[in-house]
């Protein structure tokens, strides 16, 4: 949330009553010019204050922009054939147009995204009776831990999963990942534990095109695979540690 700007525009009256008692009082020079510098600033003030509040109406249309633009992307979406109407979420058919048009919004505001892999590992363990019931459990966890402008894509003949978090820095998108992966873990169908790998990419810290944002998502989830726990990489952070 973007904090409101506090009105400093009565500086501007301040500047013309300065000089104008300087000019009625016949003050001396050096109070003339003490005067006319804490004038000066006062000005400085006001110009800053102004550029800040056109820099925040700026930003609040951005946000309200993107946030528009996810819901046409969803509604468009929803009148293609590119839903599996019986889970309702998205198939992997339109996720690489969809990540080229938040590439190109991010470069137009100046904006953000991530991307959540999520790999289930343990699938031929779980018999055919529970996959289905394990599907939808997975499903609904991730549908608990974003917000409606994210979008989650599913892979039509395995247990993957992509997300896009609008407006996530790697950071935030951690929390996020942590939360599903967690839930992931206490889920046992047929008495099976289930066991997943995940890994997180952010635009643009991680990659500003396409491919190099899949290239780079591959290494996060063969590293995460190494893990004995918390089997989540962060690509930004991988590069940190580097």
């Amino acid at each position: 949330m973007i904090p409101p700007v506090p009105d400093l525009t009565f500086l501007q009256g301040s500047f013309t009553i300065i000089v104008t008692d300087l000019w009625v009082r016949e003050a001396s020079v050096l109070e003339s010019i003490l005067y006319l510098i804490i004038a000066l600033l006062g000005a400085a003030l006001v110009i800053c204050h102004l550029k800040t509040r056109a820099k925040v109406r700026e930003m609040r249309s951005a946000l309200e922009n993107s946030h528009e633009e996810n819901t046409k992307i969803k509604t468009a979406l929803n009148n293609l054939d590119e839903v599996d109407e019986i889970n309702q979420i998205y198939t992997f058919k339109y996720f690489h147009h969809l990540v080229e048009r938040e590439i190109e919004r991010a470069e137009r505001y100046n904006n953000k995204f991530s991307l959540l892999f999520i790999e289930v590992d343990n699938l031929k363990e779980i018999d055919q009776a529970n996959q289905d019931t394990a599907f939808r459990n997975i499903l609904d966890i991730i549908k608990t831990n974003i917000r409606l402008v994210d979008i989650c894509f599913q892979n039509e003949i395995s247990f993957n999963f992509i997300v896009v978090l609008a407006e996530t820095d790697p950071a935030q998108a951690r929390k996020i990942t942590e939360r599903i992966y967690n839930s992931v873990l206490k889920l046992e169908p047929g008495g099976v534990r289930m066991q997943a790998r995940m890994g997180v990419v952010c635009y643009p810290v991680d990659g500003t095109l396409r491919r190099n944002l899949i290239e780079h998502s591959k290494i996060c989830l063969e590293e995460a695979g190494k893990l004995a726990d918390q089997r989540i990489v962060v690509f930004s952070e991988q590069s940190d540690r580097s």
